[in-house]
């Protein structure tokens, strides 16, 4: 699908509730090729939707602003398949205190149900809130 500039977004969304202290609505949205987050789409949980390709889905972040944030989730069918999460060129994103990418890095998810949840610091730094399963950050 595309989103509603156009832009060619390859996210299919689906309406679910998401939360731990009452309901939120949260849009939950699966993809099947690369996508480009938008700060609109901040909040948002994203997962592949990989059907035994062995293909590796990128997830790219937009530019960050203090406060975005983006929940990825690799279901991972395939042995080969892969979700990446990457920084626009400028951004980096810290893992924890001593793992940090590259300018325009990118967190790898590499064991099904894996996931990472980013929050924008500032302009130039994403930091994960949560880190589950097994990751890789490149450069």
């Amino acid at each position: 699908t595309q989103d509603s500039a156009g832009a060619g977004n390859h996210w299919g969304a689906v309406s679910a509730i998401w939360g731990t202290s009452g309901t939120q609505n949260v849009t939950v949205s699966l993809a099947t090729t690369t996508g480009n987050l938008t700060s609109a789409e901040s909040g948002n949980l994203y997962g592949d939707d990989n059907t035994n390709d062995g293909d590796t889905l990128s997830v790219n972040l937009p530019a960050a602003s203090a406060g975005l944030h983006y929940q990825v989730y690799a279901r991972l069918v395939a042995a080969n398949d892969l979700v990446e999460l990457v920084a626009q060129s400028g951004d980096t994103i810290k893992v924890d205190s001593s793992t940090v990418s590259v300018s325009g890095g990118k967190v790898r998810l590499t064991v099904a149900g894996s996931s990472i949840w980013v929050v924008a610091l500032n302009d130039t730094e994403w930091v994960a809130r949560s880190l589950t399963g097994s990751w890789t950050v490149d450069p």
